[in-house]
């Protein structure tokens, strides 16, 4: 049972993981979660725990969507 959570937490890391990447491809949270198949709502749930996680707002919205943060910028290579 113990390792059935673990495999769910490193899962739940790993889409997270893509998410972000996918957000900073598309500038918009809508499209990255339409390219990873899940709803906006999920995809808005995994972006608030990883910016909790992360202590930082990872995106800024601007003119054109979303810009990345500069920790995010930082973070993005090691994705």
């Amino acid at each position: 049972m113990r390792n059935s959570k673990l495999n769910k937490t490193k899962l739940s890391n790993i889409n997270g993981l893509r998410l972000l990447s996918e957000i900073y491809k598309a500038e918009s949270l809508k499209f990255a979660s339409e390219q990873l198949g899940i709803s906006v709502s999920v995809a808005s749930h995994q972006l608030s725990s990883l910016r909790q996680y992360f202590q930082d707002p990872l995106f800024f919205k601007s003119k054109n969507g979303l810009s990345p943060s500069p920790k995010l910028l930082a973070l993005l290579p090691k994705i």
